[in-house]
This record gives C-alpha cells, sequence and structure tokens, in this order.
C-alpha cells in the first residue's frame, strides 16, 4: 500500500471540505489523517491551507452559476408559478447581472452650511421616516459636508 502524499492529502481534504458543508474535522479524516487528532488539528491544517481550499471552493461553486440561473429563468418564466416566485427570481438575475438597485441614498439641501450635523441627521431621518417608518428608525447616519464626514 502507498503513501497518500501531501498534495493527495490536500485534494481529498478539499474534497471533503465542500462535498461535506465544510466540516473540518470530517474532511481532515477523509483526507487520510487519523481521527484521534482530527479534533485538534484540522483547523491547524485548514488554516496553514486556507487560500487554496477557499480558491478551490470558489471554483467549485462557480461551476454551479450556469444551471442556478437557469433555474431562476426557468422560474421567472413559468407562467404557473406564483407571481411573487416569479417576480423574486427575476430580481435575482438582475441582481447579479449588475442591475442591483443602489442601497445608497443621497439627500442634497441647499441649507446644508447653516445647519448642524445634528439638524442635517433629524432632516434625514424624517425625510426617510415618510418614505419608509423603519427607515426612520436608522441608528447610525454619517453626514459628509465637504467631502468631510462629520
Amino acid at each position: 500500500m502507498t503513501e497518500t502524499t501531501p498534495a493527495e492529502k490536500l485534494s481529498l481534504f478539499k474534497e471533503a471540505y465542500f462535498d461535506n458543508g465544510g466540516k473540518l474535522k470530517d474532511a481532515y479524516i477523509a483526507a487520510g489523517f487519523s481521527p484521534i487528532s482530527a479534533a485538534s488539528n484540522a483547523s491547524k491544517y485548514f488554516a496553514a491551507h486556507r487560500e487554496e481550499i477557499i480558491s478551490f471552493v470558489n471554483t467549485r461553486i462557480a461551476t454551479h452559476v450556469p444551471t442556478a440561473i437557469g433555474t431562476i429563468v426557468k422560474i421567472m418564466n413559468n407562467e404557473g408559478e406564483k407571481g411573487g416566485i416569479r417576480l423574486k427570481a427575476a430580481q435575482d438575475l438582475l441582481d447579479r447581472a449588475g442591475y442591483k438597485p443602489s442601497d445608497r441614498i443621497e439627500i442634497r439641501t441647499e441649507d446644508v452650511d447653516t445647519m448642524t450635523t445634528g439638524d442635517i441627521k433629524d432632516h434625514i431621518r424624517k425625510l426617510l421616516q415618510e418614505v419608509d417608518p423603519s427607515l426612520g428608525k436608522l441608528a447610525d447616519l454619517k453626514v459628509i459636508q465637504g467631502g468631510k464626514q462629520s
């Protein structure tokens, strides 16, 4: 029986890590390491090879993208599917294509030079609350005046 090389063990670890949902101990054992030392060494092994393992996982995930997009398109085009589900599929597809709506809201006012930072934050909260009451409860607002955050 031949000894498994370090490169082969790493390959086995990556496969098992991906296939078992990221369970380090199981991947460590599947790579041919001792189950006795798995609890104490699996996370160390992962840390030592983190970049290569993450790169492998990202590549493996990328191979499923065409199928996932195809599934979204099928749901979106299925007239037998409920409207909300079709709408969500369409939104997901647009998001992935780079047409995601902006999460940033910019408010401009002419009176900003005479307002304090507190006044500006209060005004922004009031405007946001008019749009959606939950937005008016934002805890952290950053005010940038003249390119400087205050």
